[in-house]
Formats: C-alpha cells, sequence, structure tokens
C-alpha cells in the first residue's frame, strides 16, 4: 500500500480507490476521513457546533508510529491504540491489542460517501439516537434524519444522532449533520454499511474497554451537557390548549395542586400566546404571583419560527428571517417530515436566520430579553424540531450551507435558547423536543407524543434508554403519555397512568402533559398513590442532583441500560424493561397488564428498598409480586453515591406509604 505520514500526523493512503486520511483523535479514538477537492475538511458536526458557540473546537491529531509487516502497515498511537493497514480492511485494535472494528470497503462519489464494516456472532448495536421500536438496532435500516410520527415506533425518531455503541465496546460516529442510512446487517446479516448523503467520510472509531469511554469520546467532540438546575429534577405541569391560555385556567390548576398536597414545581403556559405583546402585562401578573408561591414559569414556541406579528410589535427586520436563496421568499414550507396528524398540510413559517449576529441580539434581546429578563420567564418548551426546510436553498447570513440544516439548525437553535434561560438567577429550562448532533447540550429533552397504553410505556422507555446510549443523558417524557387509549378496556386509563407514574417517579422528573386525565382528575385512591410516589420523587432529588452532575462530567446517562452498568454481562444485553437510576438504583417497571414479573439482578448485592430484602446479583427473581401500586427497585449495596443513603432516609414514609396501598 502506498501510506505517507505527513507534519500533521495525518496517515494519508488509498482504500478501495478513495485516497483517506487517518489520525490518532485521542481519548482511544481515531478519525478516517476521505477528500473533498483534494482537502480534509476538520470542521465536522461536533467542531461546527463548537465555533458556533464560540468555543474551540477539539481538532485532534495525536503523534503516531508506522511499522511495515509483509504487506500491511500498523500504525500506533501514543496511548497504545493501532490500526492495521491492507488491501481489504482496516482494524482497529484496543489498548489491550483486541481487534474491535474492521473497515472492508469505502467509498466516495465526491457527493455521497460509504463504509463498510464486519458484524460479528452475538454482536449487538446501540444507540442511533433515540429510538422507539427496539434497543439492539442490529439488524435494522435506519434513516439518520428527525422525522415527526406521531405514536409510530419503527423508523421514528426526534433526535437521531449517528452514532453506534457495540456490545464489543467499540463505538463509531459519522460526525456529520446531512441525512444518512445506517443498514445494520438488514441486507447482509454479517456487515453494517453507512450511507453518507452528500457529505465525504469523517467517521470516528472509539475504542475502549467500557460503554462509558465511548460516551466521553464522543461528548469530548461534540460537548457535555451543562448541569441542570435542581429545580428541573421536579415536576413540571403542563398542558394542551386552553388550560393554561388564561390566568383563571393557570390559577385553577394550582389550585388543585395545592388541596391534593401534590407537589409541583414548574408550569409550562402551552396555549398562552407567547407573542402577544398586548397580554405582557397579563403574563408578568401571572409570572410574578407564581414566583411569589415558589414556582417557575415556562411559555411554548416552535423551533426557530418567528411570528407574523414580529415585525409590527418587536421592530424585526425582513433579512432577520431566513429567505430562499432562488426565490426571495422568506416564509419557507416545512419539511415533508411533518406530521400529518397534526398538519394534514404543510404549513409556511419564518425562520430565524441564527447565523446573523443581528438577527440573534435582535431575537435575544427585545423579544426573549422582554420575556426572560423583564417578564421573568424561566424557561420554554420548544417543538416542531424536525421542521427546518433544508431541502430549500435556504440562504444563511454567514454563507455556510443549508445541507444538514434540518439537524444543526435546532440543535444550535436550542443551544442558543438555554444559555438564554440559564441567566435565570435559579437556572433556566429548555424542554425540547427533538435535535441532532450536540443534542445533550440543552437540557431536557422530552420524547414526543404517545398514547397512554401499556405498549407505550414500553416505548417510551426504550426512546430514553437508548437516547442515553447515545450521549443524551437528560430526556423527559409525558409522564404515561400524551394521547388517550384508543382501546380504553385493554389499557384501563387509571391503571396506565399508575404503572407509568411508577418509573417515572424514578426517572430524572416528572412531565405531566396532554389531553388525557390529569392526576387530580382521578379517584382518591389514585390521587393517593400519585402523590406518593410524587413525594417520593421529590425525596430523590438530591440523589438525581449528585448523579445529574456525574453524568454532566461523564456522559453517562441518569437513566441506564444495564448494559452500561456490566458490559461484560451477555444476560443484560437484550433487557429492555429495567433500568439503572444513576450509580445505585436498579428499576424494574411493569409495563404489562400483570401482577407479577421476573427481574434480573446484574453482578454485587442488592437491597428491595421497600421490603429490606438482601440479593446477591447475577440472578433472576421469577414472579416477583408487583400488585397495580407496587414497583420493584433495588438498590446497590456500596455503591459510590454520597447521598443515597439520606435519600431513602428521607424517603422512608412514602416507601412505607406506597406499600400500605398495594396491600
Amino acid at each position: 500500500m502506498n501510506i505517507k505520514i505527513n507534519n500533521e500526523n495525518r496517515v494519508l493512503f488509498d482504500f478501495c480507490g478513495v485516497p483517506l486520511s487517518l489520525t490518532a483523535s485521542g481519548d482511544h479514538g481515531w478519525r478516517l476521513q476521505s477528500a473533498r477537492d483534494g482537502i480534509f475538511d476538520d470542521f465536522g458536526a461536533g467542531q461546527i457546533l463548537a465555533r458556533d458557540l464560540s468555543e474551540t473546537p477539539r481538532i485532534i491529531r495525536n503523534p503516531i508510529k508506522a511499522e511495515d509487516r509483509n504487506g500491511t502497515c500498523c500504525i500506533t498511537a501514543d496511548d497504545g491504540t493501532s490500526v492495521i493497514l491492507s488491501p481489504d480492511a482496516i482494524r482497529f485494535y484496543d489498548t489491550a491489542g483486541k481487534e474491535k472494528e474492521v473497515l472492508t470497503a469505502v467509498s466516495d462519489n465526491g457527493c455521497d460517501s460509504t463504509v463498510t464494516g464486519i458484524l460479528r456472532e452475538g454482536e449487538r448495536l446501540y444507540g442511533t439516537g433515540e429510538r422507539f421500536n427496539v434497543l439492539n438496532q442490529r439488524g435494522k435500516r435506519i434513516d439518520i434524519m428527525a422525522i415527526d410520527e406521531w405514536c409510530k415506533w419503527e423508523g421514528n425518531s426526534y433526535v437521531p444522532i449517528p452514532i453506534l455503541i457495540s456490545s464489543l465496546c467499540a463505538g463509531l460516529f459519522m460526525n456529520r449533520n446531512e441525512h444518512a442510512v445506517f443498514d445494520l446487517g438488514k441486507e447482509n446479516p454479517d456487515f453494517w454499511k453507512m450511507e453518507q448523503k452528500e457529505a465525504p467520510i469523517d467517521l470516528y472509531v472509539f475504542l475502549g474497554s467500557a460503554p462509558g469511554e465511548l460516551l466521553y469520546a464522543y461528548e469530548q467532540i461534540t460537548g457535555f451537557a451543562p448541569v441542570p438546575s435542581d429545580w428541573l429534577y421536579g415536576t413540571q405541569v403542563c398542558r394542551y390548549y386552553p388550560d393554561f391560555s388564561t390566568v383563571d385556567g393557570v390559577m385553577d390548576m394550582a389550585a388543585r395542586m395545592k388541596e391534593n398536597d401534590f407537589p409541583w414545581d414548574a408550569v409550562i403556559l402551552e396555549g398562552w400566546p407567547t407573542y402577544d405583546k398586548n397580554r405582557f402585562d397579563e403574563l408578568k401578573e401571572i409570572t410574578n404571583t407564581l414566583h411569589d408561591m415558589g414556582k417557575k414559569v415556562m411559555v411554548y414556541q416552535a423551533c426557530g419560527r418567528v411570528p407574523g406579528n414580529a415585525e409590527e410589535m418587536f421592530g424585526m427586520k425582513p433579512e432577520y428571517v431566513l429567505a430562499n436563496g432562488a426565490t426571495g421568499e422568506r416564509r419557507l414550507p416545512e419539511t415533508a417530515s411533518y406530521n400529518p396528524a397534526d398538519n394534514p398540510n404543510p404549513r409556511s413559517a419564518a425562520f430565524l436566520d441564527i447565523t446573523s449576529k443581528e438577527a440573534l441580539d435582535w431575537w435575544q434581546g427585545p423579544v426573549w430579553g422582554t420575556l426572560v429578563d423583564e417578564i421573568g420567564i424561566d424557561g420554554a418548551k420548544i417543538d416542531f424540531c424536525e421542521q427546518f426546510p433544508d431541502h430549500l436553498p435556504v440562504a444563511f447570513s454567514d454563507g455556510r450551507e443549508v445541507h444538514g440544516a434540518h439537524h444543526w439548525y435546532p440543535t444550535l437553535y436550542n443551544v442558543l435558547m438555554y444559555q438564554k434561560y440559564a441567566r435565570r438567577p435559579e437556572g433556566g429550562m429548555c424542554l425540547s423536543r427533538g435535535g441532532g448532533i450536540g443534542a445533550q447540550r440543552y437540557p431536557f429533552l422530552w420524547a414526543g407524543d404517545q398514547l397512554r397504553e401499556y405498549k407505550f410505556l414500553k416505548i417510551i422507555l426504550r426512546g430514553v434508554l437508548s437516547a442515553g446510549l447515545s450521549g443524551i443523558p437528560f430526556m423527559s417524557y409525558d409522564m404515561s403519555a400524551y394521547r388517550p387509549a384508543k382501546d380504553q378496556n385493554e389499557n384501563p386509563e387509571d391503571a396506565v397512568f399508575v404503572r407509568g407514574l411508577e418509573y417515572t417517579a424514578f426517572s430524572a422528573n416528572i412531565q405531566t402533559h396532554g389531553i388525557v386525565k390529569r392526576p387530580y382528575d382521578f379517584d382518591d385512591h389514585i390521587k393517593d398513590v400519585y402523590r406518593a410516589y410524587a413525594k417520593l420523587h421529590d425525596a430523590l432529588r438530591p440523589y438525581l442532583s449528585e448523579q445529574g452532575r456525574i453524568a454532566s462530567e461523564t456522559a453517562m446517562p441518569l437513566m441506564r441500560h444495564l448494559f452500561l452498568y456490566d458490559c461484560s454481562d451477555p444476560m443484560v444485553y437484550d433487557i429492555e424493561d429495567e433500568y439503572m437510576l444513576g450509580d445505585s438504583l436498579l428499576i424494574a417497571p411493569v409495563l404489562d397488564p400483570v401482577t407479577a414479573r421476573n427481574v434480573y439482578l446484574p453482578r454485587g448485592e442488592w437491597e428491595n428498598i421497600f421490603t429490606g430484602e438482601h440479593i446477591h446479583g447475577n440472578t433472576t427473581l421469577e414472579n416477583v409480586p408487583v400488585p397495580l401500586e407496587s414497583v420493584c427497585v433495588y438498590r446497590l449495596i456500596g455503591s459510590a453515591s454520597k447521598t443515597i443513603d439520606g435519600v431513602l432516609k428521607a424517603a422512608k414514609p412514602y416507601l412505607d406509604e406506597i406499600s400500605c396501598l398495594a396491600r
């Protein structure tokens, strides 16, 4: 092979007729790139996001050594990982010399590019962003494209991330925002293939001994999640129009929550006309009232949409919104990824040009400066992130290409808005439905709209766990789902509500939202159950805050697939109905209309937090009783948490109450 190492520590070589660059990128990772017009562009998605946020992009080319080995070339990095180049394969080895990834083919026609690699027997593939269908994506063909399809689970994702985490503890990250297709053994069960549209190859290969190392390496490139403010771990109350479109509607909710002794932290005024300046005095009045009650106030917005009254009410200049470069039109149709059930006809909207400093200063000044700094709004729910029309020749003020804007635009917009809210005295919240690479940088995301049915409780949990395996540590969701069940006989609302409540109490936060029964609309017994679990969740908040700081530092998600706890245990690979909440708690929720379930406990010593029973791990507990009001939760004895003892002591009254309710 014709191999050269230049003075930038790049290994330059041809493979399958394609000129490639290979560099040691740090954190036990390697970066493989193809060129355009003879140039290897180091500014992929992660680096562009850093540059847009005035940060230093992570571009590392560590020293390497080359050694000829009988027609092959071994490239070794200072960290001990290595790559062997031969005419038929590119082989990646970890620090122990174990082969982790084998690439067998690449192509780049100047527009689209592909990379193909080997799948091994028994290998699982996790990641690809938020996914609702299954956690192990092997055997699937996946569109890395944000699409809104209500109540669908195959192919739908609000937050697609082009990252794969292998059960062999190797990671693959295609550092591009453009649309891609991952064939993970559907066409040929022995190979995976990444098809990258309208972009060159920019593939990171991570070689770790544990999956947490792979997530850390990914976030070194794309940015770590900020530490959420403590109130974000509480309860956010949201409801669709018209409940919270008036002061009376909001105060009625506050009165009913108080009457029922239900804890809550913030209201999301979905339905309130966020940009109606004529109601700003009224909005300030209700905000002050709720702040005096110790509550936070959030409003609703559509991602990047500039309201039609912006010129009249806020002094907007026409050039602040994006235009079709071919027609000059400034109201742009949404992409075909809109949800037909929600919008039977594609809508048009004016999108803020977030690459224009003048436009952004105006948006975060006269518009959101008024809302946040003067009125006191503590954050916003940002919807419809999957709608940006990068199928049009949109002209950005800084001259960048539109390809991939479907993903980078909402990500950058949400980060910028989160940074605005975060300047509130007690911090702020960006509750967003979508984004792409780097979406971890605005806690929290929420998992879209589902039906209040048993099967959707599973689908929601998969979405949260797959997001965590894709570098998103803080994912929320509508507790017990958003829309009523189609068949209430098969899915009694009381029962599905309680089963969703039980594992939501052991999650990052409680978010009530939807055109379904509110907690205070149920009968007294269900309200008693809700109160006990909501207060139990409140008692957990010091632990959630502790584990949230760890997530922000390490990229380990708050809600973790058991693979992240013990990647050496094949028993956990296909478990989809259990998870770890931080370092110390294992939750096995009930997601079917049953009163008993099996629970697998991996290695370690465990304690049932309700009964105090001690259990040795690497065991399956069969037919554990789970009456409607109960959930299986086990504490890992000897975990590193400094707060878990105090938290469980404070939670004991609620644990006892739940046990009584379940009798």
